[in-house]
C-alpha cells in the first residue's frame, strides 16, 4: 500500500518489480491496489493485474486459495476487462455468474488472504489514502501482518504513532530507494519462513 503520487507510485512498482524478481516460482504476489480487480463465483475467485491499458494477467484462484491457472488477455476499449474476463470463464469453465468485488471487498480480501501487508511512506505531502487502509488492516485484526516503511525527514503525527505503537504495527525508516528495497527484502525473507 501507499500513496498513488507518481513518485511513490515509481517506488511501488520498483518494489512490485524486485519481489517478482527475488521469488519468481515461490507463490509470492506483489499486488497493488488500484491496479487490481477481483472477480467473485461459486467455484472461485479472479484476481486480475492490469499491466498496461491493453495487458491482463488473469489468476483463476480456488476459494481455499489454491492457484488454479493463470492467463494473460489482451483488452480494448470494445472489449474491456470485466467483458474479457466473463468470457473467459464461459469459455474455460462454464461459469456464467461472475460479480466484480468492490473496492472496499477487494481490500477486505487481499489483506485477509495477505501473509504480509506493506505500506510505504515516502512523502508528507500524500492525501493519506494509504493511512486509512491502513487503519482498516489494524481494525479487522491484521496488524501482525503489517509493516509500515517511512522515509526519514518527515514525523507521522502523535496519533498515529502511537496508534501504530499500542497495536505493535512494524516500523522501518529508510534513507532512498535501495535502501527502501532492501528493507522490504529483508522483512519478507523473514516472513516467508514463518508458518
Amino acid at each position: 500500500m501507499g500513496s498513488y503520487d507518481s513518485d511513490t507510485k515509481n517506488l511501488l512498482d520498483a518494489i512490485k518489480q524486485k519481489i517478482a524478481e527475488t521469488y519468481a516460482g515461490e507463490g509470492v504476489y506483489a499486488i497493488l491496489l488500484d491496479e487490481v480487480e477481483l472477480y467473485d463465483t461459486k467455484k472461485c475467485f479472479v484476481l486480475v493485474e492490469r499491466w498496461s491499458k491493453e495487458n491482463v494477467s488473469v489468476h483463476i484462484f480456488l476459494h481455499d486459495g489454491e492457484l488454479e491457472e493463470s492467463y494473460e488477455l489482451n483488452v480494448t476499449e470494445e472489449a474491456p476487462i470485466d467483458e474479457a474476463v466473463k468470457d473467459l470463464l464461459q469459455k474455460e469453465y462454464g461459469i456464467t455468474d461472475v460479480t466484480k468485488v468492490t473496492i472496499f471487498d477487494k481490500l477486505g480480501l487481499l489483506t485477509k488472504a495477505a501473509r504480509s501487508i506493506l505500506l510505504v511512506r515516502d512523502k508528507e505531502e500524500t492525501r493519506g489514502g494509504e493511512i486509512a487502509e491502513l487503519i482498516y488492516c489494524i481494525m479487522m485484526g491484521y496488524s501482525s501482518k503489517v509493516c509500515m516503511f517511512k522515509r526519514e525527514g518527515f514525523d507521522l503525527s502523535s496519533m498515529l504513532m502511537e496508534f501504530l505503537d499500542q497495536l505493535k504495527v512494524i516500523i522501518r525508516t529508510y534513507r532512498d530507494r535501495n535502501g527502501l528495497i532492501e528493507c522490504v527484502l529483508r522483512f519478507l525473507s523473514y516472513r516467508m519462513t514463518e508458518k
